[in-house]
């Protein structure tokens, strides 16, 4: 009987986070990334710039978002970027990644799925 009824918190538990509205999330927030396999991205956080509705522009020089240029972007990450000139669509964020570990840096610049979010960080 005790087992039964910890099965039932637990699918309980499962089947109200089953039902939850997705996160929404706004620019400049840092989140968890997950590739599509499922397994962290690399860097795996990385930053919300564009938001659903925005247009990002990457010419090699500068990043812009609805022809504001984001300042704090480094150089290396920009050129890593490629060059960029689309809307994001409902659904999905423009985020960019660096993470710098001794001489080795990795960077990304993704326009993703908001299912790819595992979730925020705390700053």
């Amino acid at each position: 009987m005790r087992g039964l009824l910890i099965s039932v918190a637990v699918l309980g538990a499962i089947s109200a986070g089953a039902g939850a509205a997705p996160q929404e999330y706004n620019r400049g927030d840092q989140v968890r990334v997950n590739t599509v396999d499922g397994q962290p991205a690399d860097p795996p956080v990385q930053r919300i710039i564009g938001v659903p509705g925005d247009r990002i522009k990457i010419d090699g020089k500068t990043l812009t978002v609805n022809d504001r240029a984001i300042a704090d972007i480094s150089p290396q990450l920009i050129l890593a970027c490629g060059s960029w000139d689309d809307t994001v669509r409902a659904g999905h964020y423009f985020l960019v990644g660096e993470q710098l570990q001794g001489v080795s840096a990795s960077r990304a610049c993704s326009l993703l799925p908001a299912s790819r979010i595992v979730g925020g960080v705390q700053r």
